[in-house]
C-alpha cells in the first residue's frame, strides 16, 4: 500500500509487487499522512482533521474508525495488534485505542508545542516517539511518560531535522529518516542514534518513510 500527501485522501495498492497500482479515494478531501498494515487484514490510516481510517479485509473495505479529538492532522500511526493501536500528530495529540479503533484515549500532553511525526511499538508498553524538532524519545508505559534519547541539534540551512519515520528490524537494530538527507542508527535498542551518510549530489531531501524487507536491505 502507498498513501498521498497531496490531493485528497488517496490509498495505492498493488497485489503483483509493485508493477501495476489501483487507487482506492475514501469520501474526504484530507491527505492521508501515513499507514500501517497491524496484521489479520488490519490496516490502519491516518490523515488530515484527525481522521482515521480501518480495513480489516486487507484494503478491500474501509471504515472510519476516527475520533473526537478535531482539527489537528494525524501524522503517524504504530499498532502492535489488531486491538492495540497508536495515532498523533499537530499540537503533540497523541492517541491509542485497545478496541481495534473503536474508541480512542489521548495520552500525554507534553508535546503541545510540537508535531509527533513518527511512532514505532514494539509491544503495547514500549516504544519511539519521533517529532517535527528532531527529537527521539522512548517510553516504557505506553506513551504515558517519555525519556528524550536523541536530539538532533545539527541545523542544516537553518531548519531543524524533523524525523519523519521511524523503524525496527530486530530487537536492536533500528532506523530514523527525516529532513535533509537524515538517516540515523541504532544497534543498542535506541540508547544510542548515529547520523548515516547518504549521496546527495548537492541537494537536500526530506526523507519520509523507511522500510526493510530483510536485515540487510531497505528503502528510504
Amino acid at each position: 500500500y502507498v498513501v498521498n500527501a497531496n490531493g485528497g485522501f488517496y490509498l495505492y495498492f498493488t497485489y503483483d509487487g509493485g508493477q501495476t497500482y489501483g487507487r482506492f479515494a475514501f469520501n474526504r478531501s484530507y491527505p492521508t499522512e501515513k499507514i500501517y498494515n497491524a496484521g489479520d487484514g488490519s490496516v490502519f490510516i491516518v490523515g488530515g482533521d484527525n481522521m482515521v481510517v480501518k480495513s480489516e479485509n486487507n484494503g478491500i473495505d474501509w471504515v472510519v474508525s476516527g475520533s473526537d479529538y478535531s482539527m489537528c492532522d494525524l501524522k503517524a500511526t504504530d499498532a502492535t495488534d489488531d486491538t492495540v493501536a497508536y495515532a498523533a500528530g499537530e499540537n503533540g495529540l497523541f492517541l491509542k485505542t485497545i478496541n481495534g479503533g473503536s474508541n480512542w484515549t489521548a495520552l500525554s500532553r507534553d508535546f503541545s508545542r510540537k508535531n509527533i511525526t513518527a511512532l514505532y511499538f514494539f509491544n503495547e508498553n514500549e516504544g519511539f516517539i519521533g517529532d517535527d524538532f528532531g527529537s527521539i524519545f522512548h517510553t516504557t508505559n505506553g506513551g504515558i511518560d517519555q525519556n528524550l534519547v536523541f536530539q538532533n541539534a545539527t541545523a542544516i540551512i537553518d531548519s531543524v531535522t524533523s524525523v519523519s519515520d521511524l523503524i525496527f528490524i530486530n530487537d536492536s537494530t533500528g532506523f530514523a529518516v527525516g529532513w535533509n538527507n537524515a538517516i540515523f542508527k541504532t544497534v543498542d535498542r535506541g540508547v544510542n542514534w548515529l547520523k548515516k551518510h547518504t549521496p546527495s549530489n548537492g541537494r537536500y531531501y526530506s526523507f519520509s518513510s523507511v522500510d526493510f524487507v530483510t536485515d540487510s536491505i531497505g528503502y528510504v
